[in-house]
C-alpha cells in the first residue's frame, strides 16, 4: 500500500472528522490507471473552472473494492493533500512565466530548422 502523509488535526475540539464541517460543494473525481510500471490513483477536485489533484502510486493493481477502501481509510489525508496542492491553472501560469527567453529562442530556431528539413525531404 502507498504511504500517505498524515494531516494534523484541524479542530481537535470537534466531535467529528474535519471534513464534516465543510460547507462548500465540490466535484471530486478519482481515477486509477496503469502508467507502464505502476498503478496510479489520481484524486481531482474541480472548483470554479480550476483543478487540484493528488497522485497516489500503488504497486500491484488494486481491486475496485481495495481502491474504494483505501479512499475511505485515507480520506482526511487525501483531502488535506488536495487543500495543499496548487491549482493547475496557477501552475500553468507559473510555468509559462518562468521560461528562459534564450531557451525559447533556441527552441524556435530548432523548430524552424526541423520544418525546413521536412520541406526539403518532401521535394
Amino acid at each position: 500500500m502507498p504511504r500517505i502523509r498524515r494531516c494534523p488535526e484541524q479542530n481537535p475540539a470537534s466531535s467529528g472528522p474535519p471534513w464534516c464541517t465543510w460547507r462548500r460543494v465540490m466535484k471530486t473525481e478519482s481515477t486509477l490507471y496503469f502508467d507502464g510500471q505502476f498503478w496510479v490513483g489520481v484524486i481531482e477536485r474541480h472548483e470554479a473552472d480550476r483543478v487540484r489533484a493528488v497522485r497516489i502510486v500503488f504497486g500491484a493493481q488494486p481491486s475496485d473494492a481495495e481502491f474504494y477502501e483505501f479512499l475511505l481509510a485515507h480520506a482526511n489525508a487525501l483531502l488535506c493533500g488536495l487543500d495543499e496542492a496548487a491549482w493547475a491553472s496557477d501552475m500553468a501560469q507559473r510555468q509559462a512565466t518562468h521560461d528562459n527567453p534564450k531557451r525559447a529562442q533556441r527552441q524556435a530556431s530548432r523548430l524552424a530548422r526541423l520544418k525546413a528539413k521536412a520541406r526539403h525531404r518532401g521535394h
